[in-house]
């Protein structure tokens, strides 16, 4: 996606950056309300429609209007008649294709530069993040029959998988033909970023030692009656290309379970490219709102204990 004639305005409200953009031009020409069915052949291949004709797999629906509020709005279904994985896959495939635009300038504003005169940390971060990667996918194989926790590890693996395909599927002339491990370093910045520190390294996206990202506020009524809860990132303008996302995804506990996941309709403030929040701020339909601020790692001796396997323990 191109971006053409911005003018940003930029004002500090409270520690909010607020976000003026006047033109945000895409040139790819899409529709601003977009609908796409991800369908499964005979032989269990998902393509991306914009019918539903085929066995239902997965539907996305997407309002472009970052121009007009500053935020893009997605919104992915995935069938309960098929299988966990299979869900996961397309509704990353759903997300790469129709938001691909958007994830090629994200990658542009953030990542573009992150090498370039970092070449022994970056070969550190790939050596690290390949070790980690194989340790996790050897628990995922080893327990996701049975155990909640790391059958949802894997389908979150799926769900990237997708991302990155459906990003190829729609990759235009002038765009970026970036990798799955790329995919990963999007879904991972506040670590990816945390082992620069680890292997004692600056990268382009350093803070000021101290500063966060985020605030929460959280207000009970009188009575206990409600509960407000606020949320306010603040971070630099490369990162304003904002997604607000809503997954419904209706996973089972484990890969042997027919329970459904408490947690299986989340909405949340997000990233191009990025199946998490970042920011971070969930509604989930279990009936918690998840939120957090930034926690600063103060006693540099502690990066000693980061390893890329056995971190999670099982109970």
């Amino acid at each position: 996606m191109s971006v053409k004639n911005i003018a940003i305005v930029a004002f500090l409200v409270s520690s909010a950056v607020i976000v003026t953009l006047s033109k945000l031009c895409s040139g790819d020409g899409y529709d601003q309300n977009q609908i796409f069915y991800a369908i499964a052949d005979d032989d269990n291949n998902i393509r991306i429609r914009h019918t539903e004709d085929g066995r239902f797999v997965g539907k996305a629906s997407y309002t472009r209007s970052i121009n007009v509020t500053g935020w893009d709005y997605l919104e992915i279904l995935t069938s309960i008649k098929v299988d966990d994985a299979t869900q996961a896959y397309a509704a990353g495939l759903l997300e790469g294709y129709i938001t691909a635009d958007l994830i090629n300038t994200y990658w542009q504003n953030i990542f573009q530069n992150f090498c370039d005169g970092r070449a022994d940390l970056c070969a550190q971060l790939d050596e690290y993040l390949q070790t980690n990667k194989n340790w996790i996918m050897s628990q995922v194989t080893e327990k996701n029959e049975l155990d909640a926790y790391w059958h949802q590890v894997g389908l979150m693996y799926k769900q990237l998988d997708g991302l990155y395909d459906g990003y190829k599927l729609n990759t235009k002339e002038g765009m970026q033909s970036l990798t799955w491990e790329n995919f990963f370093w999007m879904n991972i910045q506040k670590d990816l970023f945390n082992l620069c520190d680890v292997f004692n390294s600056s990268h382009p996206h350093k803070k000021q030692f101290g500063a966060g990202s985020c605030s929460v506020l959280i207000k009970l009524l009188p009575g206990s009656k409600e509960l407000f809860l606020s949320h306010v990132t603040e971070n630099r303008y490369e990162t304003m290309l904002r997604i607000q996302k809503r997954y419904r995804l209706n996973y089972k506990e484990s890969k042997s379970s027919y329970q459904l996941v408490l947690g299986h309709d989340i909405t949340f403030s997000s990233y191009p490219g990025c199946l998490y929040s970042m920011d971070d701020f969930y509604l989930i339909s279990s009936g918690l709102a998840v939120t957090e601020t930034t926690i600063s790692v103060y006693n540099p001796q502690l990066w000693a204990y980061v390893q890329p396997i056995g971190q999670v323990r099982n109970k």
